[in-house]
C-alpha cells in the first residue's frame, strides 16, 4: 500500500505547527492547541463528510474546522524519467463566529502534488508521494493559500521524489567521461517468427470448466524477433533479441436455469489480458555491423545482487543533505531486476551487469571494468575505463540503449 506520511506521529506535529502558525499570524492573536487526527475513508464513501456545527458557542471565541482529504494516485513501475501526479490534496476550511454563528471565512480548494523524474542513475521510493521533507513543506504554500484574499487557480506543487541512497556511486578510476554519443537510433521492428497454437489444451480446459462449473484461463504463444538499429557515422548497428510471448484469457462459467427446472452451463472467454514476455538464456542474440554479424550475446534475468530492499536510508537524488533513514514500510516492492548479458565480439569476451534496476550498467571486457553507463531508458553519461576501439563504442553504447525490460514482464 502506499505510504501516508501523515500517520507518521513526527510529520504529524510538522503539519500542526504549519497550519497552527498560519492562523495565529491571520488573526495575531494566539491559538489553542492543534490536534491533527488521520482517518481512513469508508469504502462506501467517494468524499468525507465535513461537519463545522458548534453546540456550544463562545462570543469570544472563533471556531477553525480543517479537513485534508488526500487521494494518493498510487503508480507502481512508473517510469522514472517523467513527471507524475501523485496525489491530490482536497482542502475543506470554514471559521465561525462565535458571537453570531457566521462563517468568516470559508473555503475549498485542490491542490495538485507532482513527483518530479528523478536524477539520472536513482531509483525512486515509489510508496512515497515524495521525498517527506518536501512533500511536508509543500503544507506552507497549502496554508497560506487558505488565506490568501483572491483565490488562484490550478493549485499545483512539483516536488522533489524520494530516491533509494546509495554511498557508492559511481566506480572511481574512469579515464574518460562523455555526456554526448555520436549514436542514434532507427524505429526497431518485432517480427513474428512462430505460433504456438494451444489449440488441444485450450478446448479441454474448456471441457473441464463445462463439466466442473470453474473457470479455467485459455492462453496462446507465439516466437517474435525484436530489431533494434542505431546510426552511428556512416555505420549502422543492429541489435537482434528472439523472444517468447504468452497471453492468456480468463474463461468464465455461467449457470442458468431453464423453464422446465433443469440447469445449463455455459463458458465465456475474456479478452487476453497483458502478454508475459521472456527470453532464453542460452539462445544466442546477434550484434550486426552494416551486414556482418560481428558479436552474439546471451540473455539473464535475476534478482538484483544489490537488492532495493537492502538499502537503508533515502535522499532526493542530488543533495546530500536530504539523506534519512529509510523505513521498511516504505520500500519498493521488487528487488528490481538483475540483467546479466554475456556475449563476445570478435576475439574478446565481455559482461554487462545492471545497477540500480536498470537505472546503470556497467560492462567489463575480460572481467575487467571498461565502461559504465548512466540512464534507464538510453545512456545520457558514460564513463569509460579503459581504452575502447571506435567499434566497441558503438556496439556498447547501442545495447546501453535497448529497453531490456520490454524481454522480462
Amino acid at each position: 500500500m502506499p505510504v501516508v506520511l501523515l500517520q507518521e506521529e513526527s510529520y504529524k506535529k510538522q503539519v500542526e505547527s504549519i497550519f497552527a502558525k498560519a492562523i495565529s499570524n491571520h488573526y495575531q492573536s494566539s491559538s489553542t492547541a492543534f490536534n491533527l487526527t488521520v482517518k481512513k475513508l469508508n469504502p462506501f464513501q467517494e468524499y468525507p463528510k465535513f461537519k463545522t456545527e458548534v453546540k456550544e458557542k463562545k462570543e469570544t471565541s472563533l471556531y477553525l474546522f480543517l479537513q485534508i482529504f488526500e487521494r494518493i494516485l498510487f503508480q507502481p513501475g512508473i517510469s522514472d524519467n517523467a513527471v507524475v501526479q501523485s496525489s491530490s490534496i482536497e482542502i475543506n476550511c470554514r471559521i465561525i463566529d462565535g458571537a453570531n454563528g457566521s462563517a468568516l471565512l470559508d473555503k475549498m480548494f485542490t491542490v495538485d502534488i507532482h513527483r518530479n523524474r528523478a536524477p539520472e542513475g536513482q531509483v525512486i521510493l515509489t510508496k512515497l508521494p515524495a521525498h517527506p521533507a518536501a512533500y511536508i513543506s509543500a503544507f506552507d504554500s497549502i496554508a497560506s493559500w487558505i488565506f490568501q484574499p483572491v483565490d488562484i487557480a490550478p493549485h499545483e506543487l512539483y516536488l522533489s521524489p524520494a530516491c533509494i541512497y546509495s554511498s557508492k556511486g559511481i566506480l572511481t578510476g574512469a579515464i574518460r567521461e562523455l555526456d554526448s554519443f555520436e549514436l542514434s537510433p532507427l524505429p526497431h521492428k518485432i517480427i513474428q517468427t512462430r505460433r504456438r497454437p494451444n489449440r488441444a489444451g485450450n478446448a479441454a480446459s474448456g471441457a473441464i470448466s463445462l463439466i466442473t462449473g470453474v473457470g479455467i484461463s485459455k492462453s496462446k504463444s507465439a516466437d517474435y524477433r525484436a530489431i533494434f538499429p542505431f546510426v552511428s557515422g556512416n555505420d549502422t548497428i543492429t541489435c537482434v533479441i528472439d523472444y517468447k510471448e504468452i497471453v492468456t484469457a480468463e474463461r468464465t462459467v455461467e449457470k442458468t436455469k431453464n423453464d422446465d427446472g433443469s440447469k445449463s452451463v455455459s463458458t465465456e472467454a475474456g479478452d487476453y489480458g497483458a502478454a508475459e514476455r521472456y527470453t532464453d538464456p542460452n539462445e544466442n542474440q546477434f550484434i550486426m555491423v552494416g551486414q556482418d554479424t560481428v558479436g552474439w550475446f546471451t540473455l539473464s534475468y535475476d534478482p538484483s545482487p544489490k537488492s532495493n530492499l537492502d538499502h537503508t536510508q533515502y535522499w532526493d537524488g542530488k543533495d546530500s543533505s536530504t539523506i534519512g533513514t529509510l523505513n521498511d514500510k516504505w520500500k519498493n516492492f521488487s528487488v528490481g531486476s538483475g540483467l546479466t548479458i554475456w556475449g563476445k565480439t570478435k576475439d574478446k569476451q565481455f559482461r554487462m551487469q545492471s545497477l540500480s534496476d536498470m537505472q546503470a550498467k556497467m560492462i567489463y571486457i575480460e572481467e575487467y571494468p571498461a565502461l559504465m553507463t548512466i540512464g534507464k531508458d538510453a545512456p545520457v553519461k558514460a564513463f569509460a575505463y579503459q581504452e575502447l576501439t571506435p567499434e566497441q563504442w558503438k556496439i556498447f553504447m547501442a545495447l546501453a540503449s535497448i529497453p531490456f525490460s520490454y524481454f522480462k514482464r
